[in-house]
């Protein structure tokens, strides 16, 4: 079954753990303690890997294709950030900063002007 990731402030979140874990991964066991069985559940987790925006190992340390494997969920599976989840990332602080830094000179401005008058 294939479900479309839609990235709320929770799934960001989740997907931004990731990143931070680095090269070493998060497993699926701390991700559900953080955020809860109904925010890091194992569909969102795997959905993530099949879209690319993770890629996981299972507790084994191989690589997991969720395409055809034993439906078997285990704590210490560990997920790691793809380039295309880096990207989603990066593209987003980048659209947040581009909003920001405009929006803080214009205020500045009005209290410049406003001061002076």
């Amino acid at each position: 079954m294939n479900y479309m990731i839609y990235f709320d402030k929770k799934t960001l979140s989740i997907l931004w753990c990731i990143k931070r874990s680095g090269d070493k991964g998060t497993t699926w066991g701390y991700l559900r303690k953080k955020y809860g069985e109904d925010g890091a559940n194992p569909i969102l987790l795997e959905s993530m890997s099949k879209e690319l925006y993770t890629v996981t190992k299972d507790q084994n340390g191989k690589w997991i294709d969720f395409d055809n494997w034993n439906k078997i969920i285990n704590a210490d599976f560990r997920s790691l950030c793809t380039p295309k989840g880096n990207e989603l990332l990066e593209r987003r602080l980048f659209d947040f900063w581009k909003w920001i830094i405009p929006t803080i000179i214009s205020i500045a401005a009005l209290i410049v002007s406003a001061l002076a008058a």
